[in-house]
Formats: structure tokens, sequence, C-alpha cells
């Protein structure tokens, strides 16, 4: 599972290809949830690709230039899918 933001996810629905190097998975986005399975959509509303993969968790999490990975497909779906990743709060630093 993901950190995704279940609320703004709730209204989006999509399929969405991701290709790590060899490795293919298709991600159906829809009621909040985002649920990836192995495999490729025929016709998907995005396509994404990384290489290295940790790249995509730059752009996710870190919201890194979409540079960072290929893409195809609707651009405003990327947006929002970014917008779906936020990494939590750092913890604080105990005081020595």
């Amino acid at each position: 599972r993901t950190m995704i933001d279940r609320a703004k996810a709730r209204d989006l629905e999509a399929t969405i290809n991701f290709a790590f190097g060899e490795d293919r998975y298709v991600g159906r986005l829809a009621n909040g949830m985002i649920d990836f399975k192995p495999g490729a959509a025929a016709d998907p509303d995005l396509a994404i690709a990384a290489d290295p993969p940790a790249n995509l968790a730059a752009v996710l999490y870190g919201k890194a230039p979409y540079e960072l990975i290929a893409w195809t497909g609707d651009r405003a779906l990327l947006d929002a899918l970014v917008d779906l990743y936020h990494l939590p709060p750092k913890a604080p630093v105990p005081a020595h």
C-alpha cells in the first residue's frame, strides 16, 4: 500500500500503466484507492516509466520535476496523481 491521500483520490477514476525497467504494472484508481496488478492496460489514461524506480518516488513524494520520468497521456491526471502523495511530517529530533 501507499501513502495516498484518500480524500483527494475519492473522485478520481483512472487506469495508469507503470513501467520499471522490464517490470510492468497497471494501477486502477477508484473510490479513493489505487490497486496495482502485474501487467499493462491496453488503453491507459496515463503511462509512466521510471528507471531507476526511485525517480518516480522523487516525483511523487519529493515533487521533483517530471523530467525524471517518461510519461504519456493526461497531464492533468499526472498532476492530480502527484498531488495524492505526501510524506508524513518528520519526527522531531530528541534533544541531547
